[in-house]
């Protein structure tokens, strides 16, 4: 009966925006919707190419490391097609490796033998570390295969202190744990809370829905801060105090799966502190966002990668304030948001980004000014798909599919981890409804 009304509640207060297969409860089928044959494929070409057997997401092409964004890409993924057993690997090692005990997942893993030599950077910006480098800090990317965890057993309760094998049993554990992981990065956090909260309902299991639950609480906790009257998704705990936001963090899909699973209105606060902020970064002449801004009393400023970002790695074209692979995701994340007045966000770069694709056969640079002079050259898969969703949501729905082929042939021709990661997402967010419907869509 709670669960029902908490349902109700969230359809009232979200109207279209709540995703349907947030609640419990066994979705029609074994596993889900059908999955097309370019979504399968995209889907296969990333797990063969950068998920292990025992779930871990290993960046082959960046030194060899994992990062909380890559397990979360791959349970949306996972819960996308209905690979129910890797689901179950992939947050199993998740949890072993990454979630720390607030409920948060540290945003850098390296194998125990590499240890010795990384860097003790910062607790800090997680973001991309794109191929070629992002604003949001990329480390230093140690090579070598974990030996960690095997098999596919459902990932019993949230990282709360001492539930997972790695933690131990004690608080002593749990707090030395703490300390030696770095710190979270808010939008691994809230993508791997929402493919537990829609594994919960495909999968019929409930541990999921309690894990997704203790994520999102740690997120509205650790990862928000007070500022201009609501509250703000801010990049991590490390930006709470200057309130510095990577904007495409901001997912109101996520704000509304998590919302229906408890009823907390301060993801209604976050959806709509987001899209504000959103607006304002895409008022620029070229409508272009930046990978990162602050949110400052008179206003929100774009602002260069954050000093402990650039510190860890981050390439020189993240110096000034970039539309880079960061920010290219901005685009995807509001043209799978259910409103009209959210995918108006996301139509707001494509004149920019059409423009480039004419004068070059289709190809997006990678790195642009936000005035869209070209930073780097080439283009790159997150960025195919980045302007395939502005052109989704502009109405262009034949350059936005053109666009995602494009992408796809790109990640097949020239593999990197993050390319492989938004081929396949882009396919699923922007051309399936594999991770849930709008409620009142057919």
């Amino acid at each position: 009966m709670r669960r029902a009304l908490l349902a109700i509640v969230a359809g009232l207060a979200f109207a279209a925006g709540v995703d349907v297969g947030a609640g419990g409860g066994r979705e029609p089928g074994a596993t889900g919707p059908p999955v097309p044959p370019q979504v399968r494929t995209a889907v296969e070409r990333f797990f063969d190419g950068y998920v292990r057997d025992d779930g871990r997401v290993v960046r082959r092409d960046q030194g060899g490391d994992t990062v909380s964004e890559g397990q979360a890409y791959a349970l949306l993924l996972a819960v996308a097609v209905g690979d129910e057993e890797r689901f179950a690997r992939v947050w199993r090692w998740t949890r072993d490796h990454l979630q720390r005990s607030d409920g948060t997942l540290a945003w850098r893993w390296e194998p125990p033998a590499r240890r010795s030599g990384a860097d003790g950077r910062r607790d800090a910006a997680g973001g991309s570390g794109a191929a070629g480098g992002s604003g949001a800090a990329d480390g230093s990317g140690a090579a070598g295969r974990s030996g960690a965890a095997g098999g596919s057993g459902v990932a019993g309760e949230s990282g709360a202190a001492g539930r997972s094998g790695a933690a131990g049993g004690s608080s002593a554990a749990a707090a030395q744990r703490d300390r030696e992981l770095p710190g979270p990065a808010a939008d691994a956090d809230l993508d791997a809370a929402r493919a537990l909260a829609l594994a919960a309902r495909r999968f019929d299991e409930p541990a999921y829905g309690r894990a997704a639950r203790a994520i999102g609480r740690a997120v509205l906790t650790r990862q928000t801060a007070r500022a201009v009257g609501t509250r703000v998704l801010v990049a991590g705990p490390w930006a709470r105090r200057d309130v510095v936001v990577n904007p495409s963090y901001f997912s109101p899909r996520a704000y509304s799966a998590l919302f229906a699973l408890d009823g907390d209105r301060r993801w209604k606060a976050l959806r709509d502190s987001s899209a504000r902020i959103a607006r304002r970064v895409l008022d620029g002449p070229a409508g272009l966002p930046p990978d990162w801004a602050k949110v400052l009393p008179w206003g929100v400023v774009p602002v260069a990668a954050p000093a402990t970002a650039a510190a860890a790695g981050a390439d020189s074209a993240a110096a000034v304030p970039s539309y880079g692979y960061d920010a290219v995701r901005l685009p995807v994340r509001y043209a799978e948001a259910c409103t009209p007045d959210q995918r108006a966000l996301a139509a707001r770069p494509w004149p920019a980004l059409h423009a480039h694709a004419v004068a070059t056969g289709g190809a997006v640079p990678a790195v642009q000014g936000l005035d869209a002079t070209p930073r780097a050259a080439g283009s790159h898969p997150a960025a195919l798909v980045g302007a395939a969703a502005a052109a989704r949501a502009a109405g262009d729905v034949g350059a936005g599919d053109r666009l995602l082929d494009r992408a796809d042939a790109v990640a097949a021709r020239e593999p990197t981890y993050y390319g492989a990661a938004w081929a396949a997402l882009g396919r699923v967010m922007l051309a399936t409804r594999l991770l849930g419907r709008c409620a009142g869509s057919g």
